[in-house]
Formats: structure tokens, sequence, C-alpha cells
């Protein structure tokens, strides 16, 4: 809770009023004592400084609010878990029922379901609750062993892996027919619309191309923290394109400080299955040095490089040219010869 508090505008606003307090005093002192400036620049000064006050002031008013909503969340956790049902019910509002137990990303109704607490079940239901959530990517009615409970889960809409994987494959087929204006004019807004439907039933495919709308903001307010979130899920279910973004996240610093070495290692894992952008991307890491230590590697990058022209890709095709005119690299063998003639590679 408190990664919202930090994100806060209300930070932000305190800067520029301190700098902009700041400024002043600087002006101030450049300006010669008597005149009515001066005057002017301490009253705007003094004016600054109590919004300052009286922003600090909110900030924690709003901080100790986030402390106590964190302090109710971890006791709402331990009643759940301990099977208090009086003390939950007591503990459960519009702003727990969502929370999810630190480390593990298990929900409340996960952990009743997996408890075996039919009425903790009952009231978190009735409270709001997901009853198609995952845990370690199986939906409840299939993590449960309860055939009470299961009973319960299904009157309300519960569904098993199963159909889940159905209902997300049409959503993904619709969603991307919308992104890349398959059969139906192109429209990112409907396009996230489906995908987003997709990817919460963890779907890796619109996972992926849900973070390249949030990444560049097609069909949806641009969050790169956001799409290099969707991007992660999808790179750690094995999807060689969302290992791809993943990298490019890391390789340029979208959503998440920047890091050549896990950009590195995400191209390697979607390099590995062939997938031709991801490996011009790792040449092009070796051919720089960057996440290697600094120490640049032409012989890996150009074998990255061979093998993604050898897939048709243009610009290692290019890259692996220009390699080879240096004497930097000897190509093995391009197997797609009419483009490699075209390059002068052959």
């Amino acid at each position: 809770p408190y990664t919202t508090l930090f994100r806060s505008k209300k930070l932000e606003h305190l800067f520029f009023t301190l700098v902009g307090c700041i400024v002043l005093l600087v002006i101030g002192g450049f300006i010669k004592e008597g005149t009515g400036l001066v005057f002017l620049l301490i009253i705007g000064t003094l004016g600054g400084l109590v919004i300052v006050i009286l922003q600090i002031k909110d900030l924690i008013v709003e901080f100790a609010g986030y402390a106590e909503d964190d302090k109710r969340r971890k006791n709402l956790f331990i009643a759940i878990a301990n099977g208090d049902v009086a003390t939950a019910k007591t503990l459960l509002t519009d702003t727990t029922i969502k929370f999810k137990e630190y480390g593990t990303g298990r929900s409340l109704l996960t952990i009743a379901v997996q408890n075996g607490n039919k009425e903790m079940v009952s009231l978190l239901i009735e409270k709001g609750s997901n009853v198609n959530d995952f845990y370690d990517h199986r939906p409840l009615l299939d993590l449960s062993e309860d055939n009470e409970i299961k009973e319960l889960l299904r009157s309300h809409g519960a569904k098993t892996k199963d159909e889940l994987d159905a209902e997300a494959e049409e959503a993904y087929n619709t969603g991307s027919a919308y992104f890349h204006g398959e059969g139906v004019a192109q429209d990112y807004e409907k396009a996230v619309e489906f995908l987003e439907k997709a990817a919460n039933l963890e779907n890796m495919y619109a996972q992926c191309d849900l973070a390249i709308c949030y990444l560049y903001g097609l069909g949806v307010e641009q969050n790169k923290y956001i799409g290099y979130s969707l991007s992660k899920k999808s790179a750690e279910q094995g999807y060689a394109n969302g290992q791809y973004v993943l990298g490019c996240c890391y390789n340029n610093g979208d959503g998440i400080k920047q890091d050549f070495r896990e950009a590195a290692s995400w191209y390697r894992l979607a390099a590995e299955q062939g997938f031709a952008p991801a490996q011009y991307a790792l040449g092009d890491l070796y051919y720089w040095g960057r996440g290697f230590g600094g120490s640049m590697d032409y012989q890996s990058a150009g074998e990255w490089w061979e093998k993604a022209a050898n897939q048709g890709y243009e610009e290692a095709l290019s890259k692996l040219r220009e390699l080879c005119e240096t004497g930097l690299y000897r190509v093995k063998k391009i197997q797609n010869e009419d483009m490699a003639r075209a390059l002068g590679i052959l």
C-alpha cells in the first residue's frame, strides 16, 4: 500500500513548492533592500512555506492511514488463516477483499478454500471475492478437494481450468483481431477490453499483447509499470514474445530500472526458442558489451544475428553484413540466400 503513497502527486507538488520557495529566496538575494519587490518575494516565500507545511501534514495523515489499513489487512489474513470467522467479519471491508498474502500471491478466498473452511468461503464470496481467482496457475475449483466447497463455488459461477482456458482463448482471439485489424477494423480500445479479460484468466498471449498496449499507450492510458508487470507474467509462463518484451523493458528501463544483465537473460530465453527479434536483440547486447561486463563480443553477436538472419530478419542481416565487412565475423551458413545476396553477404 505504501507504493501508492510514494507515487502520489502530493509528493510531486511538495517538491515543486519547495523548489519555488528556494527560487524566490535566491532571487531575493540579488535584489537590493528597500525595494517593494523584496517585500513581495518575502510574502511569496512565506506563503509557499505555509503550503509546504500543510502538504507535509496531509502526507503524514495519509501515511498513518496506509499504516492502519496495512495492519488491518495483516490481521484479516491471520483471522482467515486461523478460521476465525467472527474476527474476519469485523475486519472485512471493500478495501481489504483483494488483499494477497505477502510473498505468495494467495488471495483471501484461496486461503479459505485451501483450509477447507466452508463458512469462511461463503463469507468471502458474499463480500465479493473472485471465485475464479488463480493460485499457482490453478483456479479455485481445481484447487479444492472438498465437494461441498466445490458445489458452493460452482453455484457462484466458478469454473475449471479447462473452462477458463477456453473462455480466455476466445477473448484473446477477439482482442487480437482488434489489435492487429484482422477481419475487423483495427480498434485498440476494443482490443484492450478483450485482452484484459483474457489476461486476467492468465492467458500468456493476452498478457503480452496487453503489455504492449500499456507500454505504448494503445487504447489505454500509457503506464509502463503495468506494461512491465504484464510482460513479466507472460514471460514467466514461457512465452517467447513475452520474454522478449520483458527483456526490452529491462533494456530500455520501461517500468523498471534499466538492467542490461536482466535484459540479456530474458532475451536469451526467447532467443533459445528461436524467436528472431530476441536473437537480434541479444546479438546487439553482445556487440555493445551491455550486460556482459562491458566486454564487446563480436563473435557471439554475429552468431545470434546469423540465427535471426536465417529466419529472414532484415535488421539482423543488415548488422551481419556490417560486421562481416569489417572482418570481425565470418558467416557460417546463411540459409536465406536471396536475402543474403541482396545485402551483399554472398
